[in-house]
């Protein structure tokens, strides 16, 4: 395991959270200084921790420990916004059209 880029990933959900270390430290019941030496990668920290630091950031373990997991809601958006822009007027009217017929079916409405 990569305990440094665990540490990363943790200190980048932290701040979207804009949470100081030592507001987050409070949440998940570890020190300040510890919970610094996790997101340095300096230290490693029990299952036990690590569960509470994904509970508390609302992300998956699988995130936390490979970097690749489940996604939120806000992640989705984010990265369906970074592929439109990348579209051609003709292909955003298209996409528009598309999800507007299939949206129901996923509702269960049609």
């Amino acid at each position: 395991m990569d305990y440094k880029k665990i540490g990363q990933r943790i200190n980048k959900e932290r701040q979207k959270y804009n949470l100081s270390r030592e507001q987050f430290a409070e949440l998940i019941d570890l020190s300040t200084t510890f919970v610094g030496q996790i997101e340095r990668g300096e230290k490693k920290m029990g299952l036990e921790s690590l569960i509470r630091i994904s509970e508390t950031l609302h992300v998956s373990l699988d995130y936390l420990i490979k970097g690749h997991g489940q996604q939120t809601s806000a992640e989705r958006v984010d990265e369906l916004y970074t592929l439109i822009k990348q579209c051609s007027e003709k292909e955003i009217a298209y996409f528009t059209k598309m999800v507007k017929l299939t949206l129901p079916y996923f509702r269960g409405g049609a």
